[in-house]
């Protein structure tokens, strides 16, 4: 007798996509896991304080492709809109209403990625399975101006800046897979500019009940998607310096959670407090005096590359890494400054 397959709950979360979310869903209907009679899939695209049609645009989607889809009894593909807007807000809805108590594994989706091929989520899936220690498993992220050639010089600035290719022990927000289990204490502060960084701190440490202990957060071997890069220095750098205030609030978050009792609920706690104070993330940087706004280390990461230069085949590199400081420096200063405002860097960016 065959066994019962096993859930899979998928979730797109996006604002403002209209014009990109078809193809999502298209491309989302060539994984070879809907078809799998080993996995019950369903998939929500929740679109959060939108203010062009996302919705509708993924509602005609999801019909034009649901026998692809829901090909398998009880599959389910739907659309689930929220007025409030914000990824975190979109993502605490989907993982603790949506989907609670559904499935045992849950894969995270952006709106604006492209799967090169049909295997991702089941090999996401898949390695979950394959190793019981894991609690989360990521895509490997490939800017698309690296299948580009002849690239201006624009273009080799940008690829060669920003991007989480390389940390490995950390999760790609745009694609990844996850244990429900391990995300059910979680709960994601509202306005967070870099949510995935907080859920990896979070999952790392079992909400900073201790420090970290061995890995549990990985890549997914063979798996990558494609993501729409920056095409102006200005864009990279208001990217570059979300991911910089976002990072120094997550900083501040992870000392405070840090100072809570063991068996206190860390789901509960942030709910309580925002309950309490809608603002207590602002509040709460606001009132801590002995750490920096933006920890210095974000400037002076780049030095370290400096210091391992010692041949001639590494003076090749100076060029890049001195750019790359001074763009580092150009985005601390306005994340320190962005920081400075009364929302302190929370919010939409």
């Amino acid at each position: 007798m065959p066994s019962e397959p096993i859930r899979i709950g998928l979730g797109v979360l996006c604002y403002n996509e209209e014009e990109g979310i078809a193809d999502l869903i298209a491309g989302l209907a060539q994984q070879d896991v809907f078809r799998d009679a080993r996995f019950l899939t369903e998939l929500l695209v929740v679109p959060n304080g939108c203010t062009d049609k996302t919705g509708d645009v993924a509602a005609k989607a999801l019909e034009r492709h649901r026998d692809a889809l829901t090909m398998r009894a009880g599959a389910i593909a739907a659309v689930k809109e929220t007025q409030e807007k914000g990824k975190a807000h979109a993502w605490n809805w989907l993982i603790h209403d949506l989907l609670a108590g559904r499935a045992p594994y849950v894969v995270l989706i952006d709106a604006d990625i492209v799967f090169p091929g049909t295997t991702a989520i089941r090999k996401l899936i898949e390695g979950l399975q394959a190793n019981p220690t894991l609690k989360a498993l990521s895509s490997t992220p490939i800017k698309d101006l690296e299948r580009k050639s002849d690239l201006s010089l624009t273009e080799r600035i940008i690829v060669q800046g920003g991007g989480t290719r390389d940390n490995k022990q950390g999760i790609c927000g745009q694609l990844y897979a996850a244990r429900a289990e391990a995300l059910s204490d979680l709960r994601l502060p509202r306005g967070l500019p870099v949510e995935d960084g907080f859920i990896a701190g979070m999952l790392n440490t079992d909400g900073f009940r201790h420090a970290p202990q061995g890995q549990v957060i990985s890549r997914a071997e063979g798996v990558e998607h494609l993501y729409e890069s920056e095409r102006t220095i200005g864009g990279l750098l208001k990217h570059q310096t979300r991911i910089v205030v976002g990072s120094a609030i997550n900083g501040h978050l992870f000392d405070h959670f840090r100072t809570l009792p063991p068996d206190r609920s860390r789901i509960a706690h942030v709910a309580a407090k925002e309950a309490q104070d809608e603002r207590w993330v602002e509040t709460l940087i606001t009132n801590e005096r002995t750490r920096l706004l933006v920890p210095s280390t974000f400037l002076t990461k780049r030095l370290q590359a400096l210091a391992r230069i010692r041949s001639l085949r590494d003076l090749k590199r100076l060029p890049a890494i001195i750019a790359g400081l001074g763009l580092d420096t150009i985005c601390y200063i306005q994340a320190w400054r962005r920081m400075r405002r009364p929302d302190r860097g929370l919010g939409h960016w």
